[in-house]
């Protein structure tokens, strides 16, 4: 690899370097930047504040508690009700078009991933997201354990 180093004013910093990288198609050389990992001087370093330990998450609010905040006034509880209910209209309408599946639904319903919901049920992530496409249709032994850990009739989650 040939490097060259090519000095610039703006923007200010140190120079930027360019490398010479062969490809593979008919010999041809590719000219691309290549990332320069030292720290300008005038730069300070960023001071991260220590992390508590056993607890890398110390300090953050979970999902949970910021719903429960926004609900406990009632208007408060009516807009977060009329938000969930216009997401389920929507994702209804996504079904019926096929453009969403009901197992995903139900996934995103149950606030699972699908690492998680793979795990539980006893497969790859990969199959579950192939098993998530809508036009894809997979074992029913397979829908029937996804079923089992959303708690809902295989029929829920069959496309």
């Amino acid at each position: 690899m040939n490097l060259q180093v090519v000095s610039k004013e703006w923007p200010p910093g140190p120079p930027m370097m360019y490398g010479s990288v062969p490809t593979t198609s008919r010999g041809y050389l590719r000219i691309c930047p290549i990332t320069v990992h030292k720290r300008h001087p005038e730069v300070s370093p960023l001071r991260v504040p220590p992390v508590v330990a056993g607890d890398p998450y110390a300090g953050l609010t979970s999902l949970d508690d910021v719903i429960a905040h926004l609900t406990s006034t009632e208007a408060g509880r009516r807009a977060y009700e009329q938000a969930d209910r216009e997401w389920e209209q929507k994702a209804q309408e996504l079904i019926a078009n096929r453009r969403l599946s009901r197992l995903r639904y139900r996934r995103i319903k149950a606030g699972l991933t699908q690492e998680a919901l793979a795990d539980r049920a006893g497969i790859k992530q990969p199959n579950l997201q192939r098993l998530e496409r809508p036009s894809y249709r997979g074992r029913l032994a397979t829908y029937q354990r996804l079923a089992a850990v959303l708690g809902c009739d295989y029929r829920g989650v069959f496309p």
